[in-house]
């Protein structure tokens, strides 16, 4: 099965993001931001490959402008695309989708599938 048929039957939208270098210095910002109780930016523990890639699988060697070629380079040049077109669109609060924690909290929500009028 390919990329297009699993996402068809999730079903979202795929969407193309932004040249990962614009959100990578996006994503390193985020990183290092907190909020008032928390990190800025926070991954599941469930997201295992996710972790592994931001702890120590996704890097450059000295001297390099590039990560190491890999599959923790795949995805987290995908997390820099689609952060890098978050990023764009923060200036954008016509239309800014909101969903909320069980709490209550409020987030900005980032899906095509919202977007869509479909909740996942």
């Amino acid at each position: 099965m390919g990329l297009r048929q699993a996402l068809r039957a999730i079903p979202v939208v795929p969407g193309q993001g932004v040249d990962p270098v614009k959100g990578r210095a996006y994503l390193r910002k985020q990183l290092e931001r907190m909020t008032r109780t928390a990190p800025a930016v926070q991954v599941d523990a469930g997201a295992r490959w996710t972790l592994a890639a931001l702890s120590a699988g996704y890097a450059q060697k000295p001297g390099k402008n590039e990560p190491e070629p890999g599959i923790h380079r795949t995805l987290v040049e995908g997390l820099e695309s689609a952060m890098g077109l978050l990023a764009l669109h923060l200036a954008d609060n016509d239309n800014v989708n909101w969903s909320y924690t069980q709490d209550g909290r409020r987030y900005r929500r980032y899906s095509s599938a919202f977007q869509e009028g479909r909740r996942r």
